[in-house]
């Protein structure tokens, strides 16, 4: 709540203001306080648009996520999917949606074949007023590799091979 404080206040109807957050939860004990506050900064933050990351089961089922964001305003996509770990949320008195996607990042593009696995959705957004349109996307790159055959430098470096091969496909996926 005190954070209320810094966030400023949108200046025109032409600001659009889009947050992205992980806000991975993996122990429903410890996250009930923080799940709480993310809600209220969420309110605060009076995003246009939510790009989430590493949302687990723990957010679709306990904390009613998608049910908590319509009641402040917000539709989702993908629409009626509870196992979205990349979900998009847009205003939808402000933003139309006019397609979406998601999408695996290709593994055999990896030089090792071992990609663990991540994915993406995207959103074109019309706003219902300018009719401008944006493209938003969610994503979760490799963070960190766990393989213990490997030193923490090699884990490392591996990890950054996994993100700039996916950064690549997702760009070559937007330049679509």
């Amino acid at each position: 709540p005190a954070m209320g404080n810094t966030i400023p206040k949108k200046t025109t109807k032409n600001t659009l203001r889009v947050v992205s957050n992980n806000i991975l939860l993996q122990d429903l004990l410890r996250s009930t306080e923080r799940a709480t506050e993310l809600f209220v900064a969420f309110g605060l933050m009076d995003a246009d648009v939510y790009a989430l990351q590493e949302v687990d089961m723990l957010w679709h089922t306990f904390y009613k996520l998608d049910n908590n964001m319509k009641r402040m305003g917000y539709e989702v996509y993908p629409p009626n999917n509870s196992k979205a770990r990349n979900p998009i949320f847009y205003k939808s008195e402000v933003f139309k949606l006019l397609e979406g996607g998601s999408k695996a990042y290709d593994s055999s593009k990896f030089t090792d074949g071992t990609y663990p696995g991540s994915s993406y959705n995207w959103a074109c957004l019309e706003h219902k007023e300018t009719k401008k349109q944006i493209i938003v996307v969610s994503t979760h790159f490799v963070a960190r590799m766990t393989n213990a055959e490997l030193t923490e430098a090699e884990r490392l470096e591996k990890a950054n091979v996994y993100r700039e091969e996916s950064a690549r496909q997702l760009l070559a996926a937007l330049d679509e």
